[in-house]
């Protein structure tokens, strides 16, 4: 129900954005979650769409009465507008349970449509060190925000075994990651994100 920019008037992070500037990836991943409208800001039909809930979309502001979709609960109601939080909403890193290559990004993307639940599954591209073919279990691991700023995340990790951490970052040149103070390359994840490799431990 926002207009672009009102959110930053709340203090609020609205998932549909609106800058001069538009990550391409990023923009090759509307069709997976919102209605584009032109040079206008994008338009959120549908609250299933799973790719909303890899986003760390965890409410939505609606019109009142508007019946709550499966995943979503009613969290607050005034009478201008309704509160709903999603049930299924992924933090902003995590690992998934299992990963897939795809070589291109019309490969990639025909994937990310298919996925019902990204805590799952995702996508990664060549030199992420997953062998191409079928989806590849990856390794378990427990994945905590430390501390989340505008420009640096901080997370404590312990994993069972080598694992890709995905994030909904977008995955804009110039981000750096470190591993125990190590600087690590960050490898590309549902195309358009940020994600990396770590070691057991």
């Amino acid at each position: 129900m926002f207009v672009p920019n009102i959110s930053a008037l709340y203090e609020l992070e609205d998932v549909r954005g609106y800058e001069s500037m538009t990550l391409r990836a990023f923009v090759a991943t509307y069709p997976l979650w919102a209605t584009t409208q032109g040079p206008w800001f994008n338009r959120i039909d549908d609250l299933t769409k799973p790719f909303l809930s890899f986003l760390n979309v965890g409410y939505a502001i609606v019109p009142p009465g508007y019946p709550p979709p499966p995943g979503w609960t009613l969290l607050s109601r005034d009478k201008g507008a309704d509160l709903l939080q999603n049930t299924r909403s992924l933090p902003r890193a995590f690992a998934p349970a299992a990963v897939k290559l795809e070589l291109d990004e019309a490969s990639r993307l025909k994937q990310l449509g298919a996925i019902s639940d990204f805590g799952q599954r995702g996508v990664v591209e060549p030199g992420s060190g997953v062998a191409p073919g079928a989806w590849r279990p990856n390794g378990k691991a427990r994945v905590v925000i430390a501390s989340y700023e505008a420009q640096s995340m901080v997370l404590d990790i312990h994993a069972q075994g080598e694992t890709i951490v995905g994030t909904s970052i977008p995955a804009w040149p110039g981000w750096k990651a470190k591993l125990d103070g190590v600087a690590v390359a960050p490898l590309s994840y549902n195309n358009a994100f940020l994600g990396f490799r770590v070691p057991q431990g």
